[in-house]
């Protein structure tokens, strides 16, 4: 599952990708989703977060990858621009400057609820032995520039899951502008691209513009949102390895074993329904009691009970008064 894919177009990591692994020999089920292409790929929205997260902690996701949004962390918010937005974040206030004003913090708040959703996902594939990849900018490592690299939240969640760093400028892969790149993951292969740099500027090489404001009234930087194709190839790359080797060793998350010593966490279902999308809602209390939560079942709601013994399934039902008795 590619985030934040923005719209789809020819050379982009899923064309690269369906191509390299028909190449293999392989099928591939992928979607690259982007709120732009469809607004009911609303991240942020808890039910959507949700329905994502329940294919993730089922193991249905295999790699799970995007570069969650960065402008209110972009360094260009400290140029100095006529009428040009101001920072909203700094070092010290990574998530969010106190005197944000209304719409500022609107849009700050946003992202925040999507970086913590993308972390929340990355993590639950994971732990499952699948595969995720983090595209942000670099960290200037000083202030006052905030980076989400430098947060406790982000490196927590990297030690967790083993998550290694590299590290790139995006115009030797023909990007506009230099534009230093972090990837965060746990690809095969992502060692390739790390230390890749500008080779300097000339009649071979040159920069866009890439701060300021263009003629049309936007801003240059929005140039700069678009991976460039040989960009997504090396990124098709790391991904191809990373599901060759699952194919091979029968391994991630829809593999069918686990690799030696890899006790991966286990997969729930999400097979529960709300009663506000059918006329009755079911809850599996495996599914409630591996996610922390209760089920109360009212004087005019049933409980049925499933065992699985010899093969065999036996249904017992129990009268909701006889099980709330029970339960108190």
């Amino acid at each position: 599952m590619h985030m934040f894919a923005g719209t789809r177009r020819d050379f982009d990591a899923q064309h690269y990708l369906e191509e390299k692994m028909k190449q293999a020999g392989h099928r591939l089920l992928m979607i690259s989703v982007d709120l732009a292409e469809d607004p009911d790929w609303d991240f942020a929205n808890p039910i959507t977060f949700s329905k994502l997260m329940g294919l993730a902690e089922e193991g249905l996701i295999d790699i799970f990858f995007g570069g969650p949004p960065c402008s209110t962390v972009a360094r260009s918010r400290f140029v100095q621009i006529p009428a040009g937005p101001r920072p909203l974040r700094f070092r010290w206030a990574i998530w969010g400057r106190p005197d944000l004003r209304a719409h500022e913090r609107a849009r700050v708040e946003e992202a925040n609820t999507l970086w913590l959703n993308f972390l929340a996902m990355a993590e639950c594939v994971a732990v499952r032995g699948g595969g995720y990849l983090w595209e942000h900018p670099a960290d200037p490592g000083v202030s006052p520039y905030p980076s989400i690299w430098a947060t406790e939240e982000m490196c927590n969640f990297e030690s967790r899951v083993n998550g290694r760093r590299v590290h790139l400028h995006q115009c030797p892969f023909g990007g506009l502008a230099p534009k230093l790149t972090t990837l965060s993951g746990n690809l095969d292969g992502m060692e390739v691209v790390d230390g890749v740099r500008c080779p300097g500027v000339s009649e071979h090489h040159q920069h866009g513009i890439s701060i300021g404001r263009c003629p049309e009234g936007g801003f240059y930087t929005r140039r700069l949102q678009t991976y460039p194709p040989k960009l997504c190839e090396a990124l098709a790359d790391m991904l191809l390895a990373t599901l060759l080797r699952f194919a091979v060793n029968q391994s991630g998350p829809t593999g069918a074993l686990l690799l030696d010593g890899q006790e991966s966490a286990p997969r729930i279902t999400s097979w529960s329904t709300l009663a506000s999308s059918r006329p009755a809602g079911v809850a599996l209390l495996n599914e409630a009691t591996a996610r922390g939560f209760s089920v109360r079942i009212h004087n005019k709601q049933r409980c049925l009970s499933a065992l699985m013994i010899l093969g065999r399934c036996i249904v017992i039902n129990f009268l909701t008064s006889l099980l709330k008795a029970w339960v108190e």
